[in-house]
């Protein structure tokens, strides 16, 4: 296994245990996921951005295709615009432990530009890592105006560029709801999931407190943002 270095130096110990013991765990991991269609997806963004909803979304959309699936929802503060993520993993059989390797992904989905470069020992993130270890087939989607080209950084999957906070902007009346245009982007390339099944989703999804909050006009606007970022990619 290539040996990554860290500017995180939690993240740097983490790199010494994986490629220690790569060798004997790595194998058997890839043969699990293989047997089991196991898929995870890793989404990042700040709190207030809809990081746990889009999970939410993209594991109940799973779910009705017959799937497994699992979300965890991380989030390192009590309050918004702290750094978030969730862990979507599914598998067309029941995963009876945590088999991923930790840090990586399959997908990864990232709601601001700028955490392409983010990293806190503090906090035990390291972006770079995740993206340097993630899936060489998948999907690596950035709400970012500019185009993949223009990015830097060493990202390890195919890099798909979207601007979600122009649509979310234009759509939605804010900058701050880019998640929807950023789920669309994802399932213009990655296509596991047909456009009408996240939108199935999105209308009949239930927050914590059983309120049904896309319905009527709100509903009808945050399909409009998902349907926008869908077609701003489906040619790549």
């Amino acid at each position: 296994m290539k040996t990554f270095i860290s500017n995180n130096p939690y993240m740097a110990m983490w790199d010494k245990v994986v490629n220690k013991y790569s060798g004997e765990y790595g194998p058997y991991f890839e043969s699990y996921k293989a047997k089991t269609g196991m898929y995870e997806v890793i989404i990042i963004g700040r709190a207030g951005e809809g990081i746990w909803t889009t999970g939410e979304l993209i594991g109940a959309a799973a779910i009705e295709k017959g799937k497994y699936c699992k979300v965890i929802f991380a989030m390192p503060g009590e309050r918004r615009n702290t750094p978030a993520r969730s862990f979507v993993r599914f598998a067309d059989e029941k995963v009876h432990f945590p088999v991923s390797w930790i840090h990586s992904g399959d997908d990864v989905l990232i709601l601001e530009e700028e955490f392409l470069k983010f990293s806190s020992p503090v906090l035990d993130f390291d972006v770079a890592t995740v993206t340097q270890r993630m899936n060489p087939n998948g999907f690596c989607i950035v709400n970012s105006p500019k185009k993949p080209q223009e990015l830097k950084g060493d990202i390890a999957g195919k890099l798909i560029t979207v601007d979600a906070s122009k649509i979310s902007n234009e759509v939605l009346g804010s900058p701050f709801f880019m998640n929807m245009a950023v789920i669309g982007a994802y399932l213009g390339v990655r296509k596991f999931i047909l456009i009408d099944e996240i939108k199935n989703a999105i209308k009949e999804f239930t927050n914590p407190r059983g309120h049904k909050i896309f319905q009527g006009k709100n509903g009808e606007m945050n399909i409009k943002a998902l349907q926008a970022g869908y077609e701003a990619v489906k040619k790549f």
